[in-house]
């Protein structure tokens, strides 16, 4: 019998959240969605919920973000990252996956075919 994943979407944009939510629901059915504004929000699911799977902006500032990667890395065992944002410089790139992200994802480069792959690829990972 398969598991259903917990997912965590971390993101300061309402918007960007259900838009993320609503894809992922609609390309895979055995998950349960969480949703965090704020860091703090998404720190009090990361130990309550521990979550399988996240997905997280890189706020304002960046260095937030990214002290908050290292964080899931070491509070939940096995969980998988996935950095979706609009800030992809190559500096935030490389310092999101040395902080322990597995993927990242550059919302207004990448297609939205890209990013269901992505989905389905970790989803089923996890």
């Amino acid at each position: 019998m398969l598991k259903r994943k917990k997912v965590l979407i971390l993101d300061s944009s309402k918007f960007d959240r259900q838009q993320l939510k609503t894809t992922i629901q609609t390309h895979e059915t055995l998950v349960d969605i969480i949703q965090a504004e704020t860091i703090d929000q998404a720190t009090d699911v990361l130990i309550n919920q521990q979550p399988d799977i996240v997905f997280l902006d890189i706020m304002d500032p960046p260095r937030h973000s990214l002290a908050f990667i290292a964080l899931i890395k070491d509070t939940v065992e096995q969980v998988r990252i996935v950095v979706i944002t609009h800030n992809d410089s190559p500096d935030i790139r490389t310092a999101a996956l040395e902080n322990g992200a597995d993927r990242f994802f550059a919302k207004q480069h990448d297609s939205s075919v890209a990013l269901v792959d992505l989905i389905h690829d970790i989803v089923r990972r996890s």
